[in-house]
C-alpha cells in the first residue's frame, strides 16, 4: 500500500450512505477503489454529524478535528500519505484537523498535517461570509434545526479557517481539488461555483451535474465524479507507486510512501497490519451495537413488524405503539418509520424522554416546560413561550391553542421511552392528555385541528400490569406493534453483510446461543470483526466474566439485583417458574429481556442468559 485514502462525510450523513445510492450496498464507490487501485488503501470514517448539534455557540468544529485526529492516531494512520475525500461541511473538518495538527505543536498529530498530500473537496462552501446562508438552506432541505444565528456569529472563524488554509495548503505541500453542483436540491442551490472555490491559485471548481446530495453518490464506475476522482488520485499517487519495493517489509515501504513528505518530527514512522480490504471496508463501515440504526443502514436487519410501519407511515394519521424488550431495536424501528412519514411529506417531532432526566421525580411542571421546549424546538417554532403546566389539562389546551394552529400538514409526535413517566406522581394526568389527542382526532368538533396528528409511543414495560386506570391508559387505544427476536433466516441475511463471515453451521450454534437477539447477535458479529476472536473462543467464552458479552451480562446482573428481582430470575433460570406465579415479576423481566413464555413455562430468553443466571445467583 503506497497511500491512504480517507473519506469524511458531511451534514446529516454517515461514514456509509453518504457514498452510495440508497440501499445499494453495491454502489459504495470507496469500495470500487480499493478494486480498481489496490495500491491504495481506503477508508471512510465518521463522527455525530446530525444537523441540530454541528454548529453553534460552542463551535464544535475543533472538537470533532482533536477527535478525528486522536481517531487517526489509535488507528495508527500517517505512516503513509494521505488523500482526503471530503463531501460538504466534511471539507471544513479537514481543515480544521490540518490546522490543528500543524499549529497545536503535538508531534503525534503534527504528522497528519505533513504526510496530507491531497484534498478532494465535494460541494464544500468555503465562501465564510455565505456559511449561515448555506447552513439556513440545508436546515430546510434536511427539516432541521440548526443554530443559525450563532453560526452567523462565527463568520469570522470560518472566513479565518478559509484564509488559513489557503495561505498554508502549498506551504504543506498539499494539492487541491474541488467539484460543485449544477442541479438543486429541493428548488435551492446549496453550493454554487463561487462558494465551492477555495481561492487557491490554479484551482479551479469543477462542474458536476448532480444535485447537493447525489455528488458524491457517483452511480456506477463510468459516472464523471468516480472517473475523475479516480484519475486523480491515480496521479498524485503515480510517484510513490514507482517508488515502491514490491518485496518491501511494512515498515520499509511505510518509510518509502513518505520520502517525498515535509518531515520536520523526528517521530519513526508507525507500520500496521494490512486487514483485507472487504473485512477493512466493513470494519469502517459498522457502528458498535447499540445505537439506533437509521433508515439506510445496510446492517439492519428486517422483521416482520417493519412491513407494518411501512404501511402505517404511508397512511393517514392514526396512533401507534411499538412495544419491545430493552434492546430489541424499537428505536431503530421508530426511525425508519419516521423516514418513511417523512417521505410520505409529513412533518416529524421526535422527543425521547431518555433526554430529560430522572423523569418520575421532577415536577409535572418541569415535566411539562421541557416537553413544550422540545416539541416546538422539533417543529421549528421559536416565537411562543414554553409554559410550565400544572396540570397536563394545560398542556392539551397549549396544544390547541399555539401548536396545532401552525401545522398545516399531517404530522406526527413520537415519545420514545414513553414509560418511563410510569410511577410518576402525575402519570394518570399525562397518559390520559396523550388518550384524550387521540380522541380528539375523531371529535367532530375538535377534528379540523387535532385530526392531522399522528401518535407514535415506544414502550418496554407492559403498562397493564402498571396503569391501573385502563381507560386512561394510552397504550390499549390499538393493538402494540410487538418486536420479535431474529429468526434463523435473519441471520442467514445479517451473515451476508459481513460478507458471510460465519458458515451456516456457525450461525446455527450462533443462533441457539442467543435465540437472535437483536443487540446480542450483532455484538457477537461485530466482537467476531473486530477482535479477531475465533468463533469457538466466543462461544466458550460467552459467559464468562471477560467474555465478549460480559459488560452487557454485568449490566444485566446489577440491574436484576437493584430491582430486586434475583430471586426471581434464580427461580426461573432453575426452575422454569416465577414465584408465586406473580405476573407482574414476569412481566418486569420480560420488559428487561431476560425472559419469556414458552409453552406455559417461564424461561430464560437465550441459553446465554440462562448460563449466566445459573452461575451467579
Amino acid at each position: 500500500m503506497v497511500a491512504d485514502i480517507i473519506f469524511i462525510h458531511g451534514l446529516g450523513g454517515d461514514k456509509l450512505s453518504t457514498w452510495q445510492l440508497a440501499k445499494s450496498p453495491e454502489s459504495y464507490w470507496p469500495a470500487w477503489l480499493t478494486e480498481d487501485m489496490p495500491q491504495l488503501s481506503v477508508s471512510s470514517f465518521g463522527y455525530d454529524a446530525s444537523p441540530s448539534s454541528w454548529l453553534g455557540s460552542a463551535m464544535p468544529l475543533g472538537d470533532r478535528a482533536t477527535n478525528l485526529l486522536a481517531l487517526l492516531e489509535a488507528e495508527q494512520f500517517g505512516a503513509r500519505p494521505i488523500i482526503w475525500v471530503c463531501h460538504s461541511l466534511g471539507g471544513l473538518v479537514v481543515k480544521q484537523l490540518l490546522r490543528t495538527a500543524a499549529t497545536l505543536g503535538q508531534a503525534s498529530w503534527q504528522r497528519f498535517a505533513e504526510c496530507t498530500q491531497a484534498v478532494v473537496f465535494l460541494a464544500t462552501p468555503h465562501a465564510g461570509a455565505r456559511m449561515a446562508n448555506y447552513v439556513n438552506l440545508l436546515s430546510r432541505v434536511l427539516r432541521a434545526t440548526v443554530a443559525i444565528e450563532d453560526l452567523r456569529a462565527n463568520d469570522s472563524h470560518l472566513r479565518e479557517l478559509t484564509q488559513w488554509y489557503r495561505n498554508n495548503a502549498r506551504r504543506l505541500g498539499v494539492d487541491t481539488k474541488a467539484y460543485f453542483e449544477t442541479q438543486d436540491t429541493a428548488g435551492m442551490r446549496v453550493v454554487d461555483e463561487s462558494s465551492a472555490d477555495p481561492g487557491i491559485e490554479g484551482v479551479i471548481p469543477v462542474a458536476v451535474d448532480a444535485d447537493h446530495f447525489s455528488i458524491c453518490k457517483p452511480e456506477n464506475r463510468e459516472a464523471f465524479v468516480y472517473k475523475s476522482v479516480r484519475q486523480y488520485l491515480a496521479q498524485m499517487t503515480a510517484p510513490m507507486t514507482s517508488q515502491a519495493k514490491p518485496d518491501a517489509a511494512p515498515e520499509s515501504a511505510s518509510q518509502s510512501a513518505l520520502s517525498g513528505a515535509s518531515n520536520s518530527h523526528s517521530a519513526k514512522p508507525v507500520s500496521r497490519p494490512e486487514p483485507k480490504a472487504d473485512m477493512r471496508l466493513i470494519r469502517e463501515s459498522v457502528d458498535a451495537p447499540g445505537s439506533p440504526l437509521g433508515s439506510d443502514n445496510p446492517y439492519y436487519v428486517r422483521r416482520p413488524a417493519d412491513g407494518r410501519i411501512e404501511e402505517f407511515a404511508a397512511g393517514k394519521s392514526r396512533t401507534l405503539i411499538i412495544r419491545g424488550p430493552h434492546q430489541s431495536g424499537k428505536s431503530s424501528l421508530l426511525l425508519r418509520y419516521l423516514a418513511r412519514c417523512h417521505g410520505s411529506g409529513k412533518q416529524l417531532a421526535l422527543i425521547d424522554l431518555r433526554t430529560f432526566g430522572a423523569v418520575r421525580d421532577m415536577r409535572f411542571a418541569d415535566f411539562s416546560q421541557q416537553f413544550a421546549e422540545v416539541l416546538m424546538a422539533e417543529l421549528n417554532i421559536r416565537d411562543v413561550a414554553a409554559p410550565a403546566c400544572k396540570r397536563a389539562l394545560e398542556l392539551t389546551n397549549f396544544l390547541h391553542d399555539h401548536i396545532l394552529p401552525r401545522v398545516d400538514t399531517p404530522w406526527v409526535i413520537a415519545i420514545d421511552e414513553a414509560d418511563r413517566a410510569i410511577d410518576s406522581a402525575w402519570q394518570e394526568d399525562f397518559y390520559s392528555a396523550l388518550r384524550g389527542w387521540d380522541a380528539n382526532r375523531s371529535q367532530p368538533l375538535k377534528k379540523q385541528r387535532w385530526g392531522n396528528l399522528g401518535l407514535v409511543l415506544v414502550a418496554a414495560t407492559d403498562p397493564r400490569m402498571l396503569i391501573e386506570s385502563g381507560y386512561t391508559s394510552p397504550f390499549n387505544i390499538t393493538v402494540p406493534l410487538m418486536l420479535s427476536s431474529f429468526s434463523r433466516e435473519a441471520l442467514d441475511t445479517l451473515n451476508d453483510s459481513y460478507r458471510k463471515m460465519l458458515s451456516a453451521a456457525e450461525l446455527d450454534r450462533l443462533y441457539a446461543l442467543l435465540n437472535g437477539h437483536p443487540y446480542l447477535t450483532p455484538l457477537a458479529f461485530y466482537r467476531l470483526l473486530w477482535e479477531e476472536m475465533t468463533f469457538e473462543s466466543l462461544c466458550a467464552n460467552a459467559a464468562s466474566d471477560a467474555g465478549p458479552f460480559s459488560d452487557h451480562l454485568r449490566d444485566k446482573l446489577d440491574g436484576v439485583k437493584s430491582a430486586h428481582l434475583s430471586d426471581a430470575m434464580c427461580e426461573i433460570v432453575q426452575h422454569s417458574a416465577v414465584p408465586g406465579n406473580d405476573r407482574k415479576l414476569f412481566y418486569r423481566l420480560e420488559a428487561a429481556g431476560l425472559v419469556r413464555e414458552d409453552g406455559g413455562r417461564i424461561v430464560a430468553s437465550n441459553e446465554l442468559y440462562r448460563r449466566f443466571f445459573q452461575a451467579v445467583l
